[in-house]
């Protein structure tokens, strides 16, 4: 008996051993995928690193708590490094963003609550370790345009909600809370771009649409208004952006803008008379620019040393020029080395920090924002030679890695640039990423993932989301369906109003030219999956074209034009109609572009993912559509799975990381049960 016992013991004590060993070994797949998740996301961002205006420091936003925060960190000019560990200044529960410097080391930033961007005005005084509310209606969104050393400049539609008003606050800011307005627009947004030295004359570029601005000349003097690009554009959309009066009579000005070109690139206005105030001015082409046959992102130039720097997208990869202006034309011009090949220079907005690169004052450094498709995002502190035949020294701003150390060996999957042909023969530019490992029988099953926009462009830069998609054996097609912008204005126009359905149409014709490629995607497990405008363009090509789709991914897409033109922000409206169309004369071809009118032809579940706070597509454009949906489902088994996922403390898009982890872990179940 004893023995029995004893027997009995040593196997449950083996049984007990094998268990641990076995479970420290051999995850399960949806422990061990979810753990690939979390690592991913636990990737920290960083960007927008500025320089301190008096001493050898950089602040910069990330999200290594969690939601984006504001850091700052000394570094050493010498060795070529950051000295000790970033200290956090801000500490919310919400994101802060675009951080500026002011002339004595004090620092602006913005902050909105759950992701509604309503922002206010920040002020953070170094000394006292303490923030100052420069605004506090939250209601309303503030935006900071200029900082001089008299006045900050900022526009707010606390008024009315349809429009954005320029105002102004004297310098010392908490010395002096009167507020001074100074501009209100007939329409569209104004952003103060120039100023001259007693501040009473401004240059202002007053946008209409993401696609028409004009530039405008307001005297507080005698409160004049004058358009100093119409007598040349007229009312044919142009962009147009001031950079810089390029001498003291400030009749002659630097601007960037696509007028008489399929480009943007830079030019120069010229007024003869000399006085802007009258006259048409002349349009100065600049023969180095016009050469380039592809837009020009930024520029900027640098005060101590000459050069400038120019940054140009050449089919979604980034190039930065450094090159002297000289009576007209630029020349000497030398392309810098990036840190990494096939680079990205990272920018961002007010929800996160703005511009992606920065020169010191003195010429010698510059801060980028960078990243490529298989290495994340992260600061780059680059040495700038002014001798050509010195290479250009780069180093990670932080000594610390971003990286978790489960993924500091990884090898993340690059891009590949592709072509197609849609229905009409135009050629639509893609990147292709193809999972690592071995492929499955009938080949991989395929993700076309849509940018949002419409007039932004798919780049290939480093996205957890991507890089996760692809480890859970899913290929990748990023296209750049006509509307996208780096391509040339005429291919940015070509989805306009009723030529919408020429960019649906481009997403079914690249699902059709996948289909071709047998050998490695497997053509009858296809998913469609975007955000914003992309969640649009997902909607209708899953109810136009039904039979190509095993499944869509909407993110905070529209589901019906009219209702979100309705719904959306005030102040966005009249942006957004130029490209959409107009609720007053538009409006049947508005409901024939809307997704929800044909969601009866549906033959693929759905998931939905929304913000509760969403300004720009409101929640309403979800939940409508889901209803839809679950009324197709009575008829349809497959429609029935579709799911709608909603955040209460998030707009459009994801701020916080926990969040994107819950979204993209019921995503990544739900994907697994329907393809």
């Amino acid at each position: 008996m004893k023995n029995y016992v004893l027997l009995v013991v040593l196997l449950v004590i083996c049984t007990f051993v094998f268990s641990q060993k076995s479970n420290a070994k051999f995850e399960k797949p949806e422990d061990k995928e979810w753990n690939q998740l979390k690592d991913l996301f636990s990737i920290v961002s960083v960007g927008g690193a500025r320089f301190h205006p008096n001493k050898d420091e950089m602040i910069f936003v990330s999200d290594r708590p969690g939601v984006l925060q504001i850091y700052t960190v000394p570094y050493d000019r010498k060795l070529g490094r950051s000295i000790g560990k970033p200290k956090r200044f801000i500490n919310t529960k919400n994101r802060v963003s675009s951080p500026r410097y002011l002339h004595n080391g004090n620092i602006l930033y913005l902050h909105d609550r759950g992701g509604d961007e309503n922002y206010q005005i920040g002020l953070y005084r170094v000394k006292e370790r303490k923030t100052f509310w420069l605004t506090n209606d939250h209601s309303a969104r503030h935006l900071v345009n200029m900082v001089t050393k008299n006045y900050m400049y900022f526009t707010s539609n606390s008024r009315n909600k349809k429009k954005f008003e320029l105002y102004r606050r004297k310098r010392p800011l908490l010395d002096h809370t009167e507020i001074e307005h100074i501009y209100t627009p007939t329409t569209g947004v104004v952003h103060l771009s120039l100023v001259n030295r007693n501040e009473t004359k401004f240059v202002l570029n007053h946008h209409y649409s993401n696609l028409n601005s004009e530039l405008v000349y307001y005297d507080m003097n005698d409160k004049s208004v004058t358009s100093l690009t119409k007598p040349l554009s007229g009312n044919k959309p142009t962009r147009w952006i001031a950079l810089k009066w390029l001498n003291r009579k400030r009749n002659k000005m630097l601007v960037k803008t696509d007028y008489k070109s399929n480009f943007l690139r830079v030019a120069i206005l010229y007024w003869p008379s000399g006085d802007v105030k009258i006259g048409k001015p002349k349009f100065i082409r600049i023969p180095f620019m016009e050469s380039l046959k592809s837009d020009v992102i930024s520029i900027a130039k640098n005060a101590a040393t000459g050069y400038y720097y120019i940054e140009i997208n050449e089919q979604g990869y980034s190039k930065i020029i450094r090159a002297i202006y000289l009576d007209g034309d630029f020349y000497d011009a030398k392309r810098i080395k990036l840190p990494l090949k096939k680079a990205v220079i990272a920018h961002g907005d007010s929800r996160s920090f703005g511009r992606g690169w920065t020169i010191s004052r003195d010429g010698e450094f510059m801060a980028l924002t960078i990243t490529n498709a298989n290495t994340p995002r992260n600061i780059y502190m680059m040495r700038l030679s002014t001798r050509t035949r010195d290479p250009v020294q780069a180093w990670p701003l932080l000594s610390e890695s971003l990286t978790p150390p489960s993924l500091q060996k990884a090898k993340f999957v690059s891009e590949k640039l592709h072509f197609y042909k849609s229905f009409d023969g135009l050629k639509v530019p893609y990147f292709l990423y193809i999972p690592k490992g071995k492929m499955p029988k009938g080949g991989w099953p395929a993700i076309i993932k849509l940018h949002g926009g419409p007039e932004s462009q798919s780049r290939p830069a480093f996205s957890p989301l991507t890089q996760f998609l692809l480890g859970a054996g899913f290929a990748i097609a990023e296209p750049n369906i006509r509307g996208s912008r780096g391509y040339g204005k005429k291919y940015l126009n070509m989805d306009n109003q009723h030529k919408r359905m020429d960019a649906i149409k481009d997403i079914k014709y690249l699902a059709l030219h996948l289909k071709k490629k047998s050998h490695f995607i497997n053509g009858k497990r296809l998913v469609v999956m975007g955000g914003s405008y992309g969640g649009y363009a997902t909607l209708m090509a899953v109810v136009h074209f039904p039979k190509l789709w095993k499944a869509g991914v909407d993110v905070v897409g529209m589901s019906n034009l009219v209702t979100f033109l309705q719904s959306t922000s005030k102040w966005r409206r009249k942006l957004r109609e130029p490209e959409y169309g107009s609720l007053k004369k538009q409006r049947k071809m508005l409901e024939r572009l809307s997704p929800i009118n044909y969601v009866h032809r549906t033959r693929c579940p759905v998931f939905i993912i929304q913000g509760d706070n969403d300004p720009r597509v409101p929640v309403g454009e979800a939940i409508q559509m889901y209803k839809k949906l679950q009324e197709i489902g009575k008829k349809h088994p497959a429609v029935a799975k579709s799911q709608l996922l909603r955040f209460p403390d998030e707009g459009h898009g994801f701020s916080k990381k926990i969040n994107r982890l819950k979204a993209y872990k019921a995503l990544s179940k739900w994907l697994k049960e329907i393809v």
